[in-house]
């Protein structure tokens, strides 16, 4: 059995000012989630360096290439989405990464501010290290990965309704209801699936020790019973990057600088991803094990039992 989480400590805009709070205290993790294209890109040269291919003729490439596309056709189509496949795969990597990064840091930094609560200031959350930022992706990249591909798979489920559309032969009434239906669901789905997605990241790291399946299943049931302050917690840090996003918009049509938005993408986006996960960090705090005394954590372990012994008599006379 797992250790509970407490109940938020306040309103949903405590949580907002706590996660800003952290997020603010913790800015390298900011820079390092801004950076995720340029960490990508680092990745896949990474990537390319490791199978060789700095050591290959690209002269002799291409003409190999081109023979194998006039001889086999299929690899015209199959060459792109493979291209395709492993740029996404190299995305979603780097992605779980930074998250599982980041979500560490901020889980620290919020534990370091737990003794100045309920209005902790800036300073108490800075544990910013690079080498444990490091360390926090290596060690919990993979669970956010498998994380966000079950969830991933569930959302989009509904859309298998519409593959009813696509078969040959008469469309009937029933089947156009049928997909008009798998697309009101999937709209509900994905982003509630997303929401999830967020919330068991956050779990999965802050309980190594949970299997991807209890990190579901408890950032399901902590969603459920705190529904309101989490949504309205994803909402003002949401509503505020999409603001600013607007104003970027705007002032790019009025100026006539195209590079306004690529500010909007570059800063207001990682601003406001990083502010929401720290807010949720805040509505998933541990209880401590001494306010549980019938749970215990895997990771504890008991002292050792040492029996009383007698005082040695004193020698010195009453």
């Amino acid at each position: 059995m797992f250790v509970p989480f407490r109940r938020p400590r306040g309103t949903a805009t405590d949580m907002v000012r706590i996660g800003f709070n952290n997020m603010v205290a913790n800015w390298p993790a900011l820079l390092l989630r801004g950076a995720e294209t340029l960490l990508a890109a680092a990745a896949g040269l990474g990537l390319v360096a490791a199978v060789g291919l700095s050591n290959i003729d690209l002269s002799k490439v291409s003409g190999l290439i081109e023979d194998l596309l006039k001889r086999h056709t299929v690899l015209i189509i199959l060459v792109p989405v493979a291209v395709v496949l492993l740029i996404i795969a190299v995305a979603m990597i780097v992605n779980a990464f930074v998250s599982a990064a980041n979500i560490r840091v901020y889980l620290d930094g919020y534990r370091a501010a737990l003794p100045a609560m309920p209005r902790p200031p800036v300073s108490a959350f800075r544990v910013f290290r690079l080498r444990e930022w490091i360390a926090g992706g290596r060690t919990g990249w993979w669970r956010v990965v498998q994380v966000d591909l079950v969830v991933l798979v569930i959302s989009l489920s509904p859309a298998v309704l519409f593959a009813g559309t696509f078969l040959p032969g008469p469309r009937s009434t029933g089947s156009a209801a049928i997909s008009c239906l798998a697309m009101v669901i999937l709209m509900i789905t994905i982003p509630l699936g997303w929401f999830l997605s967020k919330k068991s990241e956050v779990v999965c790291i802050a309980i190594p020790e949970a299997s991807v399946r209890d990190s579901l299943q408890i950032g399901l049931s902590e969603l459920m019973n705190n529904f309101g302050i989490h949504f309205v917690t994803a909402l003002i840090p949401t509503l505020i990057g999409l603001g600013i996003g607007i104003i970027l918009a705007i002032a790019a049509k009025v100026t006539g600088i195209d590079e306004v938005l690529s500010w909007e993408q570059h800063i207001a986006t990682p601003v406001a991803a990083c502010w929401f996960m720290a807010s949720f960090v805040a509505l998933t705090e541990r209880v401590l094990p001494a306010e549980t005394p019938g749970v215990v954590p895997p990771s504890y372990v008991p002292p050792p039992l040492v029996e009383p012994t007698e005082a040695p008599p004193s020698d010195t006379p009453p």
